[in-house]
């Protein structure tokens, strides 16, 4: 289901709700997880260790999901955003220095490990996004690519379809990058529930449910909106589908 509106120009565009209705249930889903393990899961460490893993990368999904939805490759970008929340969480075991799931969860008493420093992984995302661009313009140099942007493909025509196609195909891993830190950040997001963003060497106040709603809103929006502005895809608005 969309809503149309209309654009400058005068051509409709449609909203997506999904835009609006995400980021709550992508707390719902949190607040849900959060009273099921203390109630249930509490005495069993792995259980609780699992159950919070899993919902790491539900989250993650979900707003991968309204980010990208109607893109290609959709599902390839939803396993790419299971992985990414789920895995950032090996910088445990490498912190303790062991596989005991026991020792990884024990080590809170001497700091967070590094993955879990919001400034490590903004860094770690810029430092993403500037090679790709370097092997962009490397393509682009090299006449893989054209002024616009456009991987040049044998056999293409000058449709707006195939331009997009030849512009995703040119910029193929930006989709990714942005998989990547939306899918860390919301990890970050999660864990800032119980003990606040980390920007080392400061710590911020825990959050509430509703501050990590309006983080939500934050992230799916200004990550369309750099997935609609890095593509030659014909986009009009930050609501559209």
């Amino acid at each position: 289901m969309t809503y149309l509106s209309r654009a400058t120009s005068g051509r409709p565009f449609a909203i997506s709700p999904w835009l609006f209705v995400i980021p709550p249930l992508a707390t719902l889903v949190n607040v849900v997880s959060d009273s099921f393990s203390r109630l249930y899961l509490s005495a069993s460490l792995e259980l609780f260790a699992l159950a919070d893993s899993l919902t790491h990368s539900v989250v993650g999904v979900l707003l991968t999901t309204v980010v990208f939805v109607h893109r290609r490759p959709f599902r390839t970008l939803l396993i790419t955003s299971w992985l990414c929340s789920a895995l950032i969480d090996v910088d445990h075991f490498i912190s303790a220095g062991s596989v005991s799931l026991y020792a990884a969860t024990s080590i809170h008493g001497h700091g967070r490990p590094f993955l879990h420093d919001t400034v490590t992984v903004a860094a770690l995302c810029v430092i993403v996004i500037v090679i790709c661009e370097l092997a962009y313009l490397w393509r682009r140099n090299s006449r893989q690519v054209n002024s616009w942007g456009e991987a040049f493909l044998p056999n293409s025509s000058d449709s707006t379809s195939s331009r997009a196609e030849n512009a995703l195909r040119a910029r193929f891993y930006t989709p990714y990058v942005i998989t990547l830190c939306v899918s860390l950040l919301a990890h970050h997001t999660r864990d800032a529930l119980r003990r606040g963003f980390w920007f080392r060497p400061l710590n911020t106040r825990a959050i509430s449910y509703p501050e990590m709603t309006l983080i939500f809103y934050g992230l799916v929006f200004v990550g369309k909106f750099f997935a609609d502005a890095t593509t030659n895809i014909p986009r009009r608005s930050v609501f559209t589908v």
